[in-house]
């Protein structure tokens, strides 16, 4: 037996495209099922293996139906239609592959027919919409190519064709042949450059104990949102959610945004997590152009804790205001509230990230000079960030008293800081051995459980 691989498009305008494709597939060891997205009429031709008459079934419809509608009308049909029928040939193990040349129409369609199939399937998008790229990946992994023409057999075109029809035929064969001798379970990971040390101690731990493997994800914006859609579909045993950056850039509109839902799936899936406020000091913006006119506003006129910092070529950050951390707290405690499983919440109170601390220092990020650009001292204890505190103000104050599932520790150190790192390992390993209990790791007031 051969892998199977399904190869689909809008037959109707890119269907002499896609059958060479079909055609190199199949010369490179793959056997393929071509299905048809046509939206403007159905082209009942012999090389097609599922018809748009054959796909519309799933929903119980005809092409002359979708026909008189408009033409995005159409797509959302089609794609029910497809995503049913994919859905079912995955499951009935009858394809081993997915491929797709597109435009417009076509990647709406099949992006959305790839978000059903799990991580690991070959799943291949040619697709001229580089512009809308993030939006077609979704929290999948999902392998965009550019096709660079719309449509057309040439020199050039057969060329990019053919290398497609290696790439995917390669993938569903290694995706055939694959078995995991060593499936261990998983604990979910967030990271970010600045958070760095932080993770990667947890995930050295982690190794070193043998019994479970990481998974580190990048809390970039995507990174977070699939982080949080593997969660709610049962990958993890436990979560480190050493940096919560996302939530920040939300706040602001950073680059970093994952939207809404962070900080949601393993409290509403009895999932067992370790956190931190890592990256919590400011979001990512591409420039100061793009944070707009008022956080430009404010950074100019030296409101407390709103600056700017270039980071690289492609991002500037902007720091968080201890208002804002405290309105970041009260969310957060909200978010936590219906917390079925442990939660271990640790605060560092010299500072959740390399840029947010008081004086350099190399091993935790920060080369100076000075202070790193997100810090602010607290008045009562000037090693001690300001918006640390008044974080723990919002946080503590929303916290509902009665849930004996979580608990907050606040720590003397930063957030890169070696002990630190350990503290949260530790607490995680309680909750992976079904060792965990509240305030097991408090130490005066260096380590303080304070819910």
């Amino acid at each position: 037996m051969k892998p199977v691989v399904a190869v689909s498009g809008i037959l109707d305008t890119k269907g002499k495209e896609i059958q060479y494709m079909a055609e190199r597939i199949r010369l490179y060891g793959c056997d393929t099922l071509v299905i048809e997205f046509s939206l403007g009429k159905q082209i009942d031709e012999p090389w097609v293996d599922i018809s748009l008459s054959r796909l519309l079934e799933e929903v119980g419809k005809k092409p002359e139906d979708i026909f008189s509608l408009s033409r995005g009308e159409a797509a959302l049909v089609v794609t029910n239609a497809a995503a049913k029928l994919v859905g079912n040939l995955y499951k009935e193990g009858r394809i081993h592959g997915f491929i797709s040349y597109c435009g417009g129409m076509g990647s709406s369609i099949s992006s959305k027919v790839m978000q059903i199939l799990p991580l690991g399937f070959p799943k291949i998008l040619l697709s001229t919409m580089l512009h809308n790229s993030a939006e077609y990946i979704g929290e999948k992994d999902v392998a965009m190519m550019y096709p660079v023409t719309e449509s057309g057999l040439n020199r050039v075109s057969r060329q990019i064709l053919n290398t497609a029809a290696g790439i995917v035929a390669g993938g569903s064969k290694a995706y055939f042949s694959y078995t995991d001798e060593q499936s261990k379970p998983l604990v979910a990971v967030s990271m970010q450059g600045v958070t760095t040390p932080c993770a990667q101690y947890i995930m050295k731990r982690l190794d070193e104990d043998g019994e479970v493997d990481g998974m580190i994800f990048h809390a970039n914006g995507e990174g977070g949102k699939t982080m949080e859609a593997m969660i709610s579909e049962g990958y993890f045993s436990a979560v480190a959610d050493t940096t919560l950056g996302e939530c920040s850039a939300h706040l602001l509109g950073g680059i970093n945004n994952a939207g809404p839902g962070r900080m949601s799936s393993a409290a509403s899936n009895g999932i067992p997590q370790i956190m931190s406020p890592g990256s919590v000091d400011f979001s990512s913006f591409r420039n100061r152009g793009e944070m707009g006119d008022r956080l430009n506003s404010e950074i100019d006129d030296g409101i407390q804790g709103r600056r700017a910092h270039f980071h690289n070529t492609y991002c500037t950050i902007c720091t968080v205001t201890p208002d804002e951390a405290y309105g970041l707290g009260m969310n957060f405690a909200k978010k936590l509230n219906c917390a079925t499983a442990p939660v271990s919440f640790f605060i560092p109170m010299r500072g959740w990230s390399a840029y947010d601390i008081e004086k350099p220092d190399i091993k935790k990020g920060w080369a100076g000079p000075g202070a790193g650009p997100s810090w602010i001292p607290s008045e009562k204890n000037p090693r001690w960030s300001f918006r640390a505190e008044r974080f723990t103000e919002g946080f503590l104050g929303n916290l509902k008293k009665d849930n004996q599932n979580i608990q907050v520790y606040q720590v003397d150190l930063h957030i890169n800081d070696p002990d630190f790192n350990e503290l949260m390992y530790c607490d995680l390993r309680d909750m992976l051995k079904g060792k965990w209990h509240k305030g097991k790791y408090e130490a005066g007031n260096k380590i303080k459980r304070i819910f």
